[in-house]
């Protein structure tokens, strides 16, 4: 029989899935998600990197724990040290000895660990397609390290399914953005104001706030 989850880490799970529920951009969920791992799972450095498809790399989209010069370093080639090989490989990796060969220090982030921390990464997955990767630094007390990498691998499921959300609400925000531009080029085109009668400034100025009026979506 399995061991039960501590409460630190069932509340990890219910605080991610509260950002599930809120309408949110990936990357305001994702600097709310890292400050969960920091209050609940003492995670004191972490970061969620995507993949960037126009140029190719891994970018860390938001960290903690990280000043913003370390985090724009945070730039991986797809196969590229650990991040870009979770990344190709969509598989997690576990390290204890961050001086190994695989492990870049890109961040610079490794001279200011104490060296009691695991570093842990995994693809964070949309369907079977691998979007990006969640990576942090973490001292297992309580739990152990297998446990830590199942509990990595829900929320990185979690961080898929927020992804998965937050573009298609974008998707659906461009089409109804795109909809509203086309309607409002139709009336310009076809908007004639019948039952006005008159052409002093006073009618003429109505009928252009009307026109005005047409083109928004606020109510009169």
């Amino acid at each position: 029989m399995e061991k039960p989850l501590e409460v630190g880490i069932l509340s990890v799970v219910n605080q991610t899935a509260r950002i599930l529920s809120k309408s949110l951009s990936f990357e305001e969920g994702a600097e709310e998600f890292l400050k969960i791992l920091y209050s609940f799972w003492d995670v004191p450095y972490s970061y969620i990197a995507l993949y960037d498809k126009p140029n190719k790399v891994l970018r860390i989209v938001k960290s903690f724990g990280l000043s913003r010069e370390e985090a724009e370093r945070g730039v991986f080639k797809r196969g590229e040290g650990i991040i870009g090989k979770v990344y190709k490989m969509g598989v997690p990796v576990v390290l204890s000895d961050l001086h190994v060969s695989q492990y870049l220090n890109k961040t610079g982030l490794r001279d200011r660990l104490s060296g009691r921390e695991t570093f842990v990464a995994v693809p964070i997955k949309v369907g079977e397609e691998t979007v990006g990767v969640l990576a942090f630094f973490k001292e297992f007390k309580r739990e152990s390290v297998e446990e830590g990498i199942k509990l990595a691998m829900i929320l990185a499921t979690m961080l898929g399914m927020l992804y998965k959300i937050s573009q298609r609400v974008e998707q659906e925000k461009q089409e109804w953005e795109e909809e509203k531009r086309m309607l409002t080029e139709a009336l310009s085109e076809n908007f004639r104001i019948k039952g006005i009668v008159g052409n002093s400034p006073a009618i003429r100025h109505l009928a252009e706030l009307v026109r005005k009026v047409a083109q928004t979506d606020i109510t009169v």
